[in-house]
């Protein structure tokens, strides 16, 4: 007969939980572009009625070199409502975080409502009345980045309600010696060792 020691010693071992798998290499922060709200009130050339971007609603990410864009866009335009998943993004601002009146941050998203690209640029100026929509319908996609050419005259409001945030996120650090003496802190790490891990599992440098 089987003693209760030797028993509870098999239930161990079958019970014991299995190794988890090793956890990704972490990563820095992303580049993102969030926006809500609606615009306001303007008029175009040949029109007799009044437009505005209402139902706004955008959230984009990408990483820092502007591949692997993700999310969604969607506003609607007088009658019209646009909405697809974003296919690019590129950041660009002299600050590593949300712009400001003096200091703008800006992104170039491109997505697919209707099955057609088309192009928004977001201008983060810190709220307040000042943040910028622009709409450049249908555009022909470039080979690298999300600059193209648009295939339709640029349509431009000021959003009186609601933000355009646009974040733009240091790129990814290259050396163990850039994750040193606080470094990590600007590429959004959460410590020294999680940016010398992320070093760790990069390509070498051609």
């Amino acid at each position: 007969m089987v003693g209760l020691p030797a028993l509870s010693l098999a239930f161990a071992v079958f019970t014991a939980p299995a190794s988890a798998a090793p956890a990704p290499p972490p990563t820095p922060a992303l580049d993102t572009a969030v926006a809500t709200g609606s615009s306001e009130t303007f008029t175009l050339p040949g029109l007799h009625f009044p437009l505005s971007f209402s139902d706004l609603s955008i959230n984009a990410q990408s990483d820092t070199s502007g591949q692997n864009a993700s999310g969604t866009a969607s506003f609607t335009l007088g009658e019209l409502t646009f909405s697809g998943p974003v296919t690019c993004l590129s950041v660009t601002g002299p600050d590593r975080g949300a712009g400001t009146a003096t200091a703008p941050t800006t992104a170039v998203l491109q997505f697919l409502p209707f099955g057609i690209l088309t192009e928004v640029v977001l201008v983060d100026n810190g709220g307040n009345g000042a943040d910028v929509i622009s709409e450049g319908g249908p555009v022909v996609p470039a080979p690298t980045g999300c600059s193209a050419t648009s295939g339709g005259s640029t349509i431009t409001a000021r959003l009186t309600k609601g933000r355009a945030v646009v974040f733009d996120a240091p790129p990814g650090p290259m050396s163990k010696e850039q994750c040193k003496d606080g470094g990590w802190k600007q590429f959004g790490f959460k410590n020294q060792g999680q940016c010398i891990a992320f070093v760790g599992h990069q390509p070498p440098a051609p």
